[in-house]
């Protein structure tokens, strides 16, 4: 049996890891240990199941990412990231723990009954990380507009010269500073400190030739003072 091939579940966390094993044959999984989510403690406690070439591990796509994956696989271990959402669900077996998870992973992978899921390489996974980032500033610019447009609104400021966020609506905001004094009533500090993502977003276009947009200061005030929207990219 030393020689057999084991198969090992990872019920990934960001402070632990469970380990659960199943051999080769029709016995059931079991859990193994539970380490600290760092690779060093990893490596020792798959080490302690024998060689690395007789090692087949799998884990669940989820907010840890790839990490483990690649960490792994430097090291010659045979891991696979399977999706979490198509891992099969015994009917009197719903109860969810650390341990029962990894089990369950260890059992269906030796059956063969998961599926994984494509892991980009690290390139590619930057790439997308770009672009949830400019998508998440673009929400938040959206939701910065409308709250302006909004408060102009409520204090009788309407623009008719045409299209919004035009120049000449930008040169119409440039005579409302009464805005800021309002703020300044209304007790509330300058915002400076989340001014970044009111930047042009220079050559992050996906044009290389197209001029990053001007942002009125006004705008850029509002934007600041505007809350952060929830993530919409779940990993």
């Amino acid at each position: 049996m030393a020689t057999s091939v084991r198969y090992v579940g990872m019920d990934v966390h960001k402070e632990s890891i469970t380990l659960a094993v199943a051999e080769q044959g029709r016995d059931a999984a079991k859990e193994f240990c539970t380490v600290p989510n760092d690779l060093q403690h990893v490596l020792k406690a798959l080490a302690r199941l024998g060689a690395k070439s007789k090692l087949r591990c799998c884990y669940e796509a989820g907010p840890t990412g790839y990490a483990l994956y690649r960490e792994l696989a430097e090291h010659k271990i045979d891991c696979v990231v399977v999706a979490p959402s198509l891992v099969p669900i015994q009917a009197a077996n719903r109860l969810k723990t650390d341990r029962r998870d990894a089990v369950k992973l260890a059992h269906f992978l030796r059956s063969g009954d998961l599926t994984t899921v494509y892991v980009p390489d690290e390139a590619t996974e930057a790439l997308r990380d770009l672009e949830r980032a400019r998508d998440d500033a673009t929400c938040a610019e959206r939701a910065a507009r409308h709250q302006l447009s909004k408060f102009l609104l409520r204090h009788g400021r309407r623009f008719s010269g045409g299209g919004a966020w035009t120049q000449k609506h930008f040169a119409w905001l440039a005579h409302h500073q009464r805005l800021r004094r309002i703020d300044r009533q209304a007790g509330r500090p300058p915002h400076a400190g989340h001014g970044k993502i009111l930047q042009p977003r220079g050559r992050t276009d996906a044009h290389p030739r197209r001029r990053p947009p001007q942002r009125h200061p006004l705008l850029q005030q509002v934007l600041a003072n505007a809350p952060q929207p929830p993530n919409r990219h779940p990993p």
